[in-house]
């Protein structure tokens, strides 16, 4: 079997785009047909993501795979003001949420 294509993405962008989607990452997950926590680790880029799934993640939420693209990381200044640092939000939970 080749070896799957994976890429590095703003899990960031991902966490953001679900939830002005009003989606809660467990329910996204569920749509994907991934666990929750396979979500998580994404949008917390824990875990890479295969360009596969991103797809499926980008077609889900309506979005152009474009907008997960790393190089559009933004980015802000650091504490000590010297340089600039990326920024990316720290994703909490998928939002508690459980379906029956």
């Amino acid at each position: 079997m080749p070896p799957t294509r994976t890429t590095r993405q703003n899990g960031w962008a991902i966490r953001g785009v679900r939830a002005a989607r009003g989606l809660s990452g467990y329910r996204l997950a569920k749509r994907l047909g991934i666990q929750p926590s396979t979500l998580t680790n994404i949008e917390r880029e824990v875990k890479n993501v295969s360009t596969t799934l991103l797809g499926r993640i980008a077609a889900e939420l309506e979005t152009p795979i474009e907008a997960f693209d790393r190089e559009s990381r933004p980015m802000r200044a650091s504490t000590d003001g010297d340089e600039a640092t990326a920024a990316a939000a720290e994703p909490d939970s998928l939002d508690g949420e459980e379906e029956a």
